[in-house]
């Protein structure tokens, strides 16, 4: 279900009105979701609320402003809480690659990275999904690492890692 904001409070499909309102069927702030088919958001603005007062000798309520501000959240997820992201296995795996293997990153249709001439990878660097990566080796400083499977660093020897960027 989709989120609905109406002046900061939030709520979802589920207190909406059954059916269209109107007027004489609904109270002031009172609202109707058709649903995802038609997408449409009735909202009722009235004067029909216990404040109101009539203008003295006439018969019409005083004219009220009425500020809404109104919001609505698409959600990708039940309660638009997404799932729990997938567990890491708790040690390396059976299949993995190594980082200094050239024929493990061409495994993967990509180079080894390698510095340039001023001494840093200008190219990004990205270890793919389902991808268990072991840095056995320090790399040359880099511009950007994507690390979108995993990316293990061996604890055999002393390893520095270096990027101006990092997205995990």
């Amino acid at each position: 279900t989709d989120v609905f904001t109406f002046n900061g409070e939030a709520t979802n499909s589920s207190v909406s009105l059954s059916e269209p309102p109107t007027y004489d069927t609904a109270g002031n702030t009172e609202w109707y979701w058709s649903g995802n088919e038609t997408k449409e958001v009735i909202y009722i603005l009235s004067n029909k609320d216990k404040t109101t007062r009539r203008k003295r000798g006439g018969s019409l309520p005083n004219e009220l402003h009425r500020d809404v501000h109104f919001q609505v959240y698409r959600c990708l997820y039940d309660g638009c809480l997404p799932p729990p992201p997938p567990t890491v296995p708790a040690g390396r795996p059976l299949e993995f690659l190594n980082w200094s293997s050239e024929d493990d990153w061409a495994s993967l249709d990509l180079t080894k990275p390698i510095a340039g001439p001023n001494g840093t990878v200008e190219e990004w660097v990205t270890i793919p999904p389902g991808v268990w990566m072991v840095m056995d080796e320090s790399p040359p400083p880099m511009v950007r690492l994507m690390i979108y499977g995993v990316l293990e660093i061996a604890d055999e020897m002393d390893m520095s890692l270096s990027a101006e960027i990092i997205v995990i």
